[in-house]
């Protein structure tokens, strides 16, 4: 394609006959599948260790927070502070709260649960999440979220998902699009079944969007972007959708919004509805 940097592997072959040189075969190879299954390979490397070190780190950190939070929720019960000591007293509060959500998010990311993979109708379920959303308190006023059900698909079709899990990752992506959003905007929630196989899932805000730096290292543990984040909410969504055998692709560009795309096995239409 034009402008775009494909890597290529080469190898040649002599041509000879009666032991004179008469030309060269050079044969070359797109690489992209080769490089991108290496790229996950080392990702997924990275990913189980950084996990091990990840649920050790969590471990001790809850260990020392109990005691803290609790603490300070009995100090803040108990004493009637004003001023600058009440202040401090809701600081040490919110800090101990924001470490314990990291220290969550970081045992999240460690341990896989088992899938327990249902027949989930996907329409429904989908505008379930976008009724939710629209009560988000995260959501500003001048924020609407819309929704797009799958066009020409059964609305009994369901998806073999996790539900709780697959969740989590609706839920993950529609905070990021919601930060980005800031004050208003658009989030669209919609879904199609290009084919029997494959079913895409989109999150399309029109807010600030990713500049191409930031975009490459999005999904990596701990990069992100956002004002107090932990980037591992992504790398957490990322897992669960590759294990259930799909894909998680983010298209961006700065100040032109973010698409963040789901693709996961086909679709189920029972035998009832199908007949």
């Amino acid at each position: 394609a034009l402008g775009r940097t494909l890597p290529l592997g080469v190898s040649t072959n002599v041509l000879r006959h009666e032991d004179e040189l008469t030309g060269v075969v050079a044969v070359f190879q797109d690489l992209t599948e080769v490089r991108e299954m290496e790229r996950r390979v080392r990702r997924n490397e990275t990913l189980a260790e950084v996990g091990a070190l990840a649920a050790g780190i969590a471990h001790e950190l809850r260990n020392g927070l109990k005691p803290i939070s609790g603490s300070v929720e009995f100090l803040q019960r108990e004493l009637k502070l004003e001023g600058e000591s009440a202040d401090l007293m809701d600081l040490i509060a919110r800090e101990s709260a924001r470490l314990n959500k990291f220290v969550s998010d970081l045992l999240n990311y460690s341990r896989e649960r088992d899938l327990a993979l249902e027949p989930v109708p996907l329409d429904d379920h989908l505008r379930e999440l976008v009724s939710t959303l629209r009560h988000d308190p995260r959501r500003a006023p001048g924020v609407q979220v819309e929704y797009r059900g799958g066009v020409d698909a059964p609305a009994e079709a369901r998806l073999a998902i996790d539900r709780e899990q697959m969740r989590q990752v609706w839920l993950n992506l529609a905070a990021n699009a919601l930060e980005a959003l800031g004050e208003r905007g658009t989030l669209t929630v919609s879904w199609s079944a290009r084919d029997e196989d494959q079913v895409t899932v989109e999150f399309r805000d029109d807010g600030a969007g990713i500049g191409a730096e930031d975009l490459r290292r999005v999904g990596e543990p701990f990069f992100t972007t956002k004002r107090g984040g932990t980037g591992l909410g992504l790398a957490i969504a990322l897992r669960i959708v590759e294990r259930h055998g799909g894909g998680l692709t983010l298209e961006s560009e700065a100040g032109r919004g973010t698409t963040a795309r789901v693709t996961l096995p086909g679709l189920q239409v029972p035998a009832a509805q199908a007949a």
